[in-house]
């Protein structure tokens, strides 16, 4: 997923550059702990929340298949599950 990114190495660097002044299991606690945040922060940021994504797409795409049960999707609905499907495809590289 994002061990690929190339703004990975910055922040685990700028995380890890932190001088402490603790005993070193401390500090490496910290660090830990202060890497793990900003990872968060940033996988957050940069690729929003991915689970709730997929899981809004897999509910769009289920009323579409719903829909299509019942009869042919207008090339509006087509185009909305072919973009969607598209869409899910570029999450699940993300995963």
């Amino acid at each position: 997923m994002w061990f690929d990114h190339h703004d990975l190495p910055d922040i685990v660097v700028r995380v890890w550059s932190f001088i402490s002044h603790a005993n070193a299991s401390t500090c490496l606690a910290v660090k830990l702990r202060m890497t793990r945040r900003a990872l968060t922060m940033w996988s957050k940021s940069k690729f929003e929340n991915v689970n709730w994504k997929k899981l809004h797409l897999l509910k769009a795409l289920n009323k579409l298949d719903i829909l299509l049960e019942s009869r042919p999707l207008s090339l509006e609905k087509s185009s909305l599950k072919v973009s969607s499907l598209d869409e899910l495809d570029k999450i699940q590289l993300l995963e």
